[in-house]
């Protein structure tokens, strides 16, 4: 091998390989890290602050309409404080999402946010 090729491999095969190598690093640790960094807390869905309801046979983009791009959520947290959290209607229709959920609250400026606690992640499995 020349070191015309070496230089090339170099460039063609270890440099790109590093930079995804790095790439993906950085992405793991921002996956890991985030979480860390909101303040959030448990809650129990005690019901929905909307005409929206779970269960209701409507499309995607019916459910859109009548809501807008966010559902009230009526959350008991652990502290047993009640608040008014906001979630997508996408996550009532597919991680059906019901009254009695195990939610994951994040507050965000001056609203509450409601994403649904993985089954595993949730101690009630």
């Amino acid at each position: 091998m020349t070191a015309f090729d070496d230089f090339a491999r170099l460039l063609l095969v270890t440099v790109p390989e590093l930079i995804l190598l790095g790439f993906g690093g950085f992405l793991l640790a921002l996956a890991l890290i985030k979480p860390l960094g909101l303040a959030s807390q448990e809650g129990t869905v005690m019901g929905f602050d909307t005409e929206f309801q779970p269960g209701m046979n409507i499309g995607c983009g019916q459910a859109h309409f009548m809501t807008g791009s966010a559902v009230s959520l009526q959350v008991e947290l652990e502290t047993g404080s009640m608040i008014l959290a906001q979630t997508s209607p996408c996550t009532i229709c597919l991680d059906k999402l019901k009254p009695g959920d195990s939610v994951r609250v994040i507050k965000v400026g001056d609203r509450y946010i409601a994403l649904k606690v993985a089954f595993w992640r949730s101690g009630k499995c």
